[in-house]
């Protein structure tokens, strides 16, 4: 069986990771290539979490699986705070390969929802 919250994870976050590993610059207003090394290794981190999601992408639930889906949940409020805030702010202009803020909100919202049911599989 395929965990669609984990694999969902995984195709959202897989893409983002090496764009900011590729193209740091990509991310910010303005580019800052002071922040560049700050960017990349954020990109690591997030790669990361990609090798995790494929580590229990089609292991049963248990409580193992559901506490990694509820720490990647958490991860997406980020996302979608910063989603949601850009848009309060008036800021819903597409970014340059990353979409708008308005693709953000949902993207992350369904990685969140998806991972909460996740977690609550495996309890």
């Amino acid at each position: 069986m395929i965990h669609l919250a984990f694999l969902l994870h995984i195709l959202v976050e897989l893409p983002a990771s090496i764009a900011f590993f590729f193209k740091p610059s990509m991310t910010l207003p303005r580019p800052q290539p002071h922040a560049h090394a700050v960017i990349r290794q954020y990109s690591l981190l997030l790669l990361s979490t990609n090798l995790i999601a494929y580590a229990f992408l089609f292991r049963p639930a248990d409580e193992t699986s559901a506490t990694i889906a509820a720490a990647l949940a958490v991860y997406h409020l980020g996302p979608l705070v910063r989603a949601g805030s850009r848009i309060g702010r008036g800021e819903a202009r597409r970014v340059k390969g990353v979409g708008s803020p308005w693709v953000h909100l949902v993207v992350h919202a369904a990685c969140l929802v998806l991972l909460i049911w996740e977690a609550g599989q495996g309890f």
